[in-house]
Formats: structure tokens, C-alpha cells, sequence
């Protein structure tokens, strides 16, 4: 059987960011914008490990600009850390945040994968987000933009997401009433709810329309559990 073709989606967003790492040697701490917090037995904090770094844990709170040039103007920080976690090869794993505040951008995005160094481009995850980029997600494609030796390395991170809530109210979701009838529910600062078993069904934000056919989909197999249970949707109220 031919397997279907997939319709390739398009980004609700788009936005390509640069962040700069300093880490600390010992001799920089005025410029330094990460440090080693862990290392192999034996090891220091102010010398990245051998055998490809493997044991070295680094925190970091980097600038990020719009352009690939340390001196210009921050629009936030990265925040988190990454560790290398590979013996074999070059390669660490990434958990991090943008914190955005400019006049372009205001929130948070959040950040998680591996990150295979030795490759020009890899996807990390976006899992989620606050402000600007309320529970985003998408995928970010990052690359080493320039490196000097072991103290500094600039990444690009192109960050394209799939799922937005611009434009949408605070706590607004999409669910069903208690007739079965599809509806958006909510608004203002909360969500809500209609009491337990039944009404608005609001594990599913309203961020697309994708989330009222998601909606749909999870209620009629809600239901098929339901009726092969021997119980009625008027008996659950």
C-alpha cells in the first residue's frame, strides 16, 4: 500500500536569532557569559575536559541579538545549560530558554535536544513558551555561525513553530458542551470548566483550528470507551 503524502505544513512563525558564548577560563570573568559547573574527576572548571569534553557540565546566560555581531544591541538572554555527553564524539545535550525583551519580542521560548556539534545544521525542540510565544512549539535548526578555539562559539538558532497562540485569549480553549456541540470556551485569565466527567474538554489550548478537529477526535473516541462501558453522555452529567 503507497504510503500517503504528507501536506507540508507552514510555520505560524518564524524568527532567526544569534547567541554569543564566553566561558569563563579563569582569566575572563568580566566578559565570561558561562562557566563549567561539573567536570570529570581530576578535572577544572576553568579547562574543558579531553576525550571530547565527555563529563563537563556548562551553565550559561548568554546575549542574544538579531544579527550574527556580539557588540549589537541584546534582544534577551539564552538561559540554561548544556552537557556533554558523548566519549566517541564531539556532541552535548541542550536545555534552555530565550528570554525576550524587546520591542519586538516579548516572553519566553524553551529549548530541549541533542545537539550533534560535528553537524552543520540539527533540530532541537521547542516545548513551549510564555508571552509573545505563549505554548509554542515548533523545532529550531541550530548552527555553529563562528567559534575561537574553546572560549567562544556563536550559534544561529532558526526557529520555525507549528503551533501559536497569538491573537488568542489567556485560558481560552476549545471543548464540548454538554449536548456534544463543539464551542470555544473560557477567556480572560483562567480556564474553564463545568465540573468533573463533563463539559469543556480544555487539555487542548486554542491555538488552531487544529485543536477543536483534536478535540473532536479525542470526544467521539471518549465516547466509543463510553457506550462500550454500557453508559450513556446523558449519563455522565
Amino acid at each position: 500500500m503507497p504510503h500517503k503524502k504528507l501536506k507540508k505544513s507552514e510555520p505560524c512563525k518564524h524568527l532567526v536569532l544569534y547567541f554569543h558564548d564566553i566561558i569563563y577560563n579563569g582569566k575572563n570573568a568580566g566578559n565570561a557569559t558561562s562557566a563549567i559547573v561539573g567536570a570529570p574527576e581530576g578535572a577544572n572548571l576553568t579547562i574543558l575536559a579531553g576525550k571530547n569534553h565527555f563529563g563537563d557540565v556548562v551553565v550559561f546566560d548568554d546575549p542574544i541579538t538579531l544579527d550574527n555581531n556580539l557588540h549589537s544591541k541584546p534582544v534577551g538572554r539564552a538561559q540554561g545549560l548544556y552537557i556533554y555527553d558523548k566519549k566517541d564524539t564531539f556532541t552535548a545535550w541542550l536545555g534552555f530558554t530565550f528570554v525576550l525583551n524587546s520591542t519586538d519580542y516579548q516572553g519566553t521560548i524553551n529549548f530541549l535536544g541533542a545537539d550533534p556539534i560535528l553537524v552543520k545544521t540539527r533540530d532541537i525542540s521547542v516545548v513551549g513558551g510564555t508571552g509573545d510565544f505563549f505554548m509554542s512549539r515548533g523545532i529550531a535548526t541550530l548552527m555553529t555561525d563562528a567559534f575561537e578555539g574553546e572560549v567562544y562559539f556563536r550559534l544561529s538558532v532558526d526557529i520555525k513553530l507549528y503551533e501559536c497562540c497569538s491573537g488568542v485569549k489567556v485560558g481560552c480553549c476549545c471543548g464540548s458542551d454538554a449536548d456534544g456541540n463543539l464551542a470555544e470556551a473560557g477567556g480572560g485569565g483562567g480556564i474553564s470548566s463545568a465540573g468533573p466527567g463533563w463539559g469543556w474538554d480544555c487539555h487542548e489550548f486554542a491555538r488552531t483550528p487544529s485543536c477543536c478537529h483534536r478535540t473532536r477526535r479525542d470526544e467521539k473516541r471518549r465516547r466509543g470507551s463510553d457506550l462500550s462501558n454500557g453508559r450513556s453522555d446523558r449519563a455522565l452529567r
